[in-house]
């Protein structure tokens, strides 16, 4: 690839068919933690040791991505990613035959491109997200959508009730430590069915993002706050993956900064975690670098 300036790592994603993804937002954001413990971006190996906060640079074929770790309010493993501004997005793109309660239904078909293409499709219970045939549903999504969207990657999604624990932390008058509050907003809960897996998988990162934003362009969440305004903190929609990671979803407009298409920057932040460490000879396999 052609260097750039500012882009610390290049980085290619590959599926389990061998073909070849545009990018992966969970992949981009294990990719990135390693590059930081490796030395990469902004502080670097210190960034890793110290925990103190740190970005780098992602080169992927949707472009350059931004990401962070270690950062002030983000829980240890955390890593935020900036996704690509979000395209093609197309509402009720197609409908899906089904039967309820012995009766034909039609269920809306969403299509968005996170970097990554995705069909989105909303069902009505927890209980009809958990009993559904995914790869039946996923193939009907398919046949359903228009040429030029088939090739996608397909979810199908819940809104649901989630608690946030709020503590503020601060003392009273007394001394005495504030109680927290908890209170209910809204969530989603999502199985995705994924393109060169062609499976089911335990999360998905641009999936999330999909989900979220679909859900909001129809009225069933909401993006809340900008950057400029400080009373609404855009707090982001929590994503319940198969695999039980939350994904938080969120979407800020700043206005007059001229940052992504309409002045919006979509980040995905969820965990992270080091599973193995290992030893690789490019040379075992005929590469040279």
């Amino acid at each position: 690839r052609e260097e750039t300036t500012g882009r610390e790592v290049v980085w290619d994603f590959w599926n389990s068919d061998g073909s070849r993804a545009e990018m992966c937002g969970n992949g981009a954001r294990c990719a990135g933690r390693i590059a930081i413990m490796l030395g990469f971006g902004q502080g670097g190996a210190r960034a890793a040791q110290e925990r103190v906060g740190s970005r780098v640079t992602l080169g992927t074929d949707r472009g350059d991505l931004e990401m962070e770790v270690f950062s002030p309010g983000m829980s240890k493993g955390d890593v935020r990613l900036q996704l690509p501004n979000p395209t093609r997005m197309a509402v009720n793109a197609g409908r899906l035959e089904h039967r309820q309660q012995g009766e034909g239904r039609q269920r809306q078909i969403h299509f968005v491109d996170t970097g990554v293409p995705h069909a989105v499709v909303f069902v009505e219970t927890v209980e009809d997200l958990e009993k559904l045939e995914i790869k039946d549903g996923a193939t009907n999504v398919r046949k359903s959508l228009p040429e030029g969207m088939k090739s996608t990657n397909v979810n199908f999604a819940v809104v649901v009730d989630v608690v946030d624990d709020d503590d503020d932390g601060d003392d009273d008058d007394e001394g005495s430590r504030s109680r927290s509050r908890s209170r209910s907003k809204k969530g989603i809960r999502v199985r995705t069915f994924e393109r060169g897996v062609e499976e089911e998988t335990m999360a998905c990162g641009t999936g999330s993002a999909a989900v979220a934003i679909i859900a909001n362009e129809i009225g069933l969440v909401r993006f809340c706050g900008r950057k400029e305004d400080e009373e609404e903190e855009d707090e982001g929609v929590e994503v319940l993956m198969k695999g039980g990671s939350k994904i938080q979803v969120k979407m800020t407009t700043n206005e007059g900064e001229g940052e992504g298409e309409g002045g919006r920057t979509l980040t995905i932040k969820g965990p992270s975690k080091v599973v193995f460490r290992g030893h690789f000879n490019p040379s075992d396999f005929g590469l040279t670098f």
